[in-house]
């Protein structure tokens, strides 16, 4: 909606010189884009799109002012583009500024879904594991999923999906949210100071919650509690006991650590089921 008021529906062709910049920028790997780029039109626009504080202008280059208008910009250009997983779309996760819009494009698709999540799932079913680009995108439309605002509500839309073929997308949503909603563990690290190699071998491995992405994951695993044991038993386990293990069991004096009763009643069950 943001984008539609702030662009779309102003004159100009704001939309098609933003998508232009910010394809180049991800293309290229750049923070914004030579003005010399952009064609006689496009440089038209841009006095306009300054004065409405969506780029800045300075030393002959153009840049957006925030990161989110050029995800945004980019995300358009997926949706005009259509199939997410054409040869083009493969070769653009070679540059991770093109991920966050990736991802974006697969919450996009979800939340006009409704009911009928049949564009998303043909999305994260149907594409093999080579090449590695294509697989990358599946699990980009995943890790959208606990990396939205709307985390809890993406995630029980898409969960018949996880969950077919034996949960295997569901376990491969844990083995990625284990790492992307994790930050490496600083005080283990420590001990390390004296020889960095070894700390960034382990540093995938030594990790704490990111603990504003776990709420609405625990909350929809608890509420999925049979399938989460019948499919992803030990990735889910994975999942609680770093939880339990690295939160504390009070906030404050009286007041209880939110959501460690889901992830120990969820972790209890899979014990009673192994």
């Amino acid at each position: 909606i943001l984008w539609e008021d702030w662009i779309e529906h102003r004159e100009g062709g704001r939309s098609h010189v933003l998508k232009t910049v910010g394809s180049q920028e991800a293309d290229s790997l750049s923070k914004g884009v030579s003005r010399q780029s952009l064609g006689f039109a496009e440089q038209q626009a841009l006095p306009g799109l300054a004065s409405s504080g969506l780029v800045r202008l300075k030393d002959e280059r153009v840049a957006f002012t925030h990161d989110l208008l050029g995800d945004w910009a980019r995300m358009r250009v997926l949706v005009g583009d259509g199939a997410i997983t054409a040869s083009v779309n493969q070769q653009r996760t070679q540059s991770p500024r093109w991920h966050r819009a990736i991802r974006l494009f697969g919450q996009r698709i979800l939340e006009q879904a409704d009911n009928d999540i049949a564009q998303w799932r043909t999305c994260v079913e149907n594409i093999p594991d080579e090449p590695a680009s294509g697989a990358l995108i599946r699990d980009l439309f995943l890790e959208s999923l606990f990396l939205a605002t709307n985390a809890l509500t993406l995630i029980e839309r898409a969960w018949p999906v996880l969950i077919s073929n034996n949960g295997a997308l569901l376990r491969r949503l844990l083995d990625r949210f284990l790492y992307v909603a994790t930050l490496p563990d600083i005080r283990l690290l420590a001990a390390f100071t004296e020889d960095n190699e070894d700390a960034l071998l382990l540093a995938h491995a030594l990790r704490v919650p990111y603990w504003p992405y776990w709420a609405p994951v625990l909350m929809a695993l608890r509420s999925h509690r049979d399938d989460v044991v019948r499919h992803a038993s030990h990735e889910a386990a994975s999942v609680c006991a770093l939880w339990l293990r690295a939160t504390p069991v009070e906030i404050a004096p009286g007041q209880a650590m939110p959501w460690r009763k889901e992830a120990a009643e969820l972790a209890v069950a899979i014990a009673r089921e192994v």
